[in-house]
């Protein structure tokens, strides 16, 4: 009932959109990864009949996430990433102001995206990333009770920006450790950090780099889907560590 009541409301909402860009040449629609299932749909639909004289660009920053459906009626134009000095400008002007270790990590972990880095600026990023870290230090052997206790912390609506970040996180990682695995190791290297720490931990070589690769897929896929269906979020999180512990002890 609850998911028929939400695809009424999308569908009145993407109606009224059309009536709008109908009258207009060109409209921007960003964020379309963390749409609900229903707004993609019914996006979907207008992308199959659209509004005459009109041009529509929907921003995305994990197009592979998106349904294929959605992906085959666009045009891609892949945007470059900016650089670490383009992204202190773009964040200042955003009044956002971090360290030089914080502009870094957020630059890395944002892609060179703008957006993304002032959403994890807003939304504490470096600390929740600092404790999925720590969290998966102990590989191939979870720390449950770290991973008990940080999936606790998204219970209740109010985290649900924070776990559309989480599930951003946790592809960054999965990613990392896929093409870390392809690239040798080198003996005389000396891991500063936690996050390269990890990635040593998880260098498993070209078997395990499409291991990782599937599970970053697998999980990705998951948490979206629970999360569009409303699943419990400390669920969904606990069973994306045992997974990773699962595949990490396989290898």
């Amino acid at each position: 009932m609850a998911d028929q009541k939400q695809k009424c409301v999308f569908g009145r909402l993407f109606q009224h959109f059309q009536q709008r860009i109908s009258r207009a040449t060109r409209h921007i629609i960003g964020g379309i990864n963390y749409h609900h299932a229903c707004a993609a749909n019914a996006l979907l639909k207008m992308l199959e009949e659209p509004p005459k004289n009109a041009f529509l660009f929907l921003i995305s920053h994990q197009p592979a996430a998106l349904l294929p459906t959605l992906r085959s009626r666009c045009r891609e134009l892949r945007l470059s990433a900016l650089s670490h000095d383009m992204m202190q400008q773009a964040l200042t002007q955003a009044k956002i102001h971090l360290s030089e270790e914080q502009s870094s990590l957020f630059t890395r972990l944002s892609a060179g995206s703008a957006g993304q880095a002032i959403r994890l600026a807003q939304l504490d990023g470096d600390a929740l990333y600092s404790a999925l870290i720590s969290t998966l230090q102990t590989l191939p052997s979870l720390n449950q009770s770290a991973a008990l206790k940080l999936a606790e912390s998204f219970a209740g609506q109010a985290n649900s920006e924070r776990f559309d970040l989480l599930i951003d996180l946790i592809d960054y990682i999965l990613g990392q450790a896929a093409k870390t695995s392809l690239i040798p190791l080198d003996p005389d290297s000396d891991p500063t950090t936690l996050d390269q720490k990890l990635f040593t931990t998880l260098h498993k070589g070209p078997i395990g780099a499409r291991k990782w690769a599937l599970l970053q897929q697998d999980i990705s896929q998951r948490m979206r889907h629970g999360r569009a269906v409303n699943l419990d979020p400390v669920t969904l999180i606990l069973d994306m560590f045992f997974k990773i512990e699962k595949c990490a002890a396989a290898l």
